[in-house]
């Protein structure tokens, strides 16, 4: 007994890169209008960084204005709270005296 070996043809799969034009234009089309969206996007981004930067700043200032003005306050009610505990001293000792 003989026994052939019959093989069948095996299947091969052809892959062709030929991209068509449509795509290809379409694809890059495509990207470059992300990619402008995305710089606009970022432009607008920093704009509003640089706005509050400026915020920032102008709010620092401000309380540093209002920390100094606060401690100035506080220094003339504690001068103000010795005078008058002075005064206060000198009325009882004139009250004193009499």
């Amino acid at each position: 007994m003989t026994t052939e070996t019959t093989e069948a043809p095996s299947a091969r799969v052809t892959l062709d890169l030929k991209v068509p034009l449509w795509g290809v234009i379409s694809a890059s089309g495509a990207g470059f209008i992300l990619f402008a969206g995305l710089y606009f996007n970022v432009q607008a981004l920093t704009e509003a960084v640089r706005e509050l930067q400026i915020t920032v700043k102008s709010g620092n200032t401000s309380v540093s204005v209002l920390s100094s003005e606060v401690a100035l306050i506080k220094f003339r009610v504690g001068t103000l709270e010795t005078d008058a505990l002075r005064i206060n001293e000198a009325i009882r000792n004139q009250k004193g005296q009499k």
